[in-house]
């Protein structure tokens, strides 16, 4: 299936927060994509609720303001509900749609579902994503939860082969260490976000990510470095990764820094469906981790295993 030149209705899908990027993001996004119908997605549930409510407010108003069409998906925090409640509440989008998924704040399972759901029906959706202007220097968040496997994209295992845990690291280094805790795999590979964007040298320290596994006694390790923000979002530093382990290893790929490596690792699941896709929830997030809204990323993905 593939886009016309006419489209039925422009349509983007968010997911809110309290952050100041996720009403800004809003704005620009439905004056330089001509959106007319946006679908949100609320968490009945959700973390920091009164400010997530406010920016909802903001959301919604603007919406009316400018006639866009408002359809609002409701998830509980059951699994299996929010996996199947995203893939019925999208049924109404048809085939002369253009869609758009802003996941600048979206939780990366409701990314993945998405796409999930999408790819039976489209072959290609537009992505955008808002960076803050800045991170705060304080915590982000806190008390990471059990990771956990998508519902239906947790693998292929085999039970001759070992499993390798592949990480695109982010600011959180005890999320890196409950993956290694909880899958006990025999081999792990880290993915550095490089460059120093937010700060990231410092606060993303391949020397920490490492150490925190070696603590739990982890010593075959190895670190690639990986760019979310280039032109491929970092799919072929994965690519390269997976090629190389997958006749030897059970691959686990788990997305903590940048949103979109998000992306790029679902990419590789389309071309790779035997491998696991992981998150980490977290129970915690700092109401004031960033501030502002910094550079817009836009991407055209394919629903499809095209290559490189």
């Amino acid at each position: 299936m593939f886009y016309g030149y006419k489209y039925k209705d422009k349509i983007l899908i968010l997911f809110p927060s309290w952050e100041e990027r996720s009403f800004l993001g809003l704005a620009k996004i439905v004056r330089s994509r001509q959106i007319n119908v946006i679908y949100i997605i609320e968490k009945l549930d959700s973390l920091n609720k009164q400010e997530t409510e406010n920016s909802l407010k903001r959301i919604k108003e603007f919406s009316q303001s400018n006639n866009i069409i408002i359809n609002t998906i409701n998830l509980d925090n059951e699994l299996l509900s929010t996996f199947e409640t995203i893939g019925k509440s999208i049924e109404s989008i048809g085939p002369n749609d253009k869609i758009t998924i802003d996941i600048t704040t979206m939780s990366r399972n409701i990314i993945w579902s998405l796409l999930f759901f999408l790819k039976q029906h489209f072959s290609k959706v537009d992505i955008v994503y808002n960076s803050p202007f800045d991170y705060s220097n304080e915590w982000i968040s806190r008390e990471p939860s059990k990771p956990r496997l998508l519902f239906k994209h947790s693998g292929i295992i085999n039970l001759e082969l070992k499993n390798c845990l592949v990480i695109v690291t982010g600011f959180d280094a005890d999320r890196t260490k409950q993956l290694a805790r909880y899958y006990d795999p025999q081999k792990i590979i880290l993915l550095i976000q490089d460059g120093n964007k937010f700060n990231n040298s410092l606060r993303n320290k391949s020397d920490i990510h490492k150490q925190m596994c070696e603590e739990l006694g982890y010593t075959n390790i190895d670190i690639l470095n990986i760019d979310a923000y280039s032109s491929d979002l970092g799919y072929s530093i994965i690519e390269d990764v997976i090629s190389k382990n997958i006749q030897d290893y059970n691959i686990i790929l788990a997305s903590l820094g940048p949103k979109l490596s998000a992306i790029s690792i679902y990419k590789a699941y389309i071309c790779h469906p035997e491998i696991a896709l992981s998150y980490v929830p977290c129970n915690e997030y700092n109401i004031n981790y960033c501030t502002g809204i910094g550079s817009t990323y836009e991407y055209s993905f394919d629903l499809e295993c095209l290559g490189d």
